[in-house]
């Protein structure tokens, strides 16, 4: 029998044999090699341009982008420093900037 410092065999906080333990010194753990599973990095960046004939040698351009149209996320990887537990396995950030629009203006003569 296993002793439970939680008072009584129904308690939810005891967790028995699950392999969560830090590997001893100069040995490697059990966990699988690319275990963890990330989003893939998606996105779309459309251009729209046009382009008009003022005069014979004087031209405007007008260009709008749009970068992340869709606005995915792609989170960063999570924290796996072992020496602040508070933030093992959080995401703190993001590989990818939120949706994004440049609109353009070019004249050549």
């Amino acid at each position: 029998m296993q002793p439970n410092p939680g008072g009584g065999a129904n308690n939810p906080n005891l967790i028995t044999n699950s392999g969560l333990a830090q590997p001893l010194v100069g040995q490697f753990g059990t966990l699988g090699r690319n275990v963890l599973r990330l989003n893939p990095l998606i996105e779309f960046d459309p251009a729209l341009s046009r382009q008009f004939a003022i005069r014979e040698h004087l031209k405007l351009k007008l260009q709008a982008q749009v970068f992340n149209i869709f606005n995915n996320t792609t989170f960063s990887l999570p924290g796996v420093s072992l020496s602040s537990p508070s933030t093992f396995g959080d995401y703190s950030g993001t590989d990818t900037n939120s949706r994004r629009i440049a609109l353009t203006g070019r004249l050549t003569w």
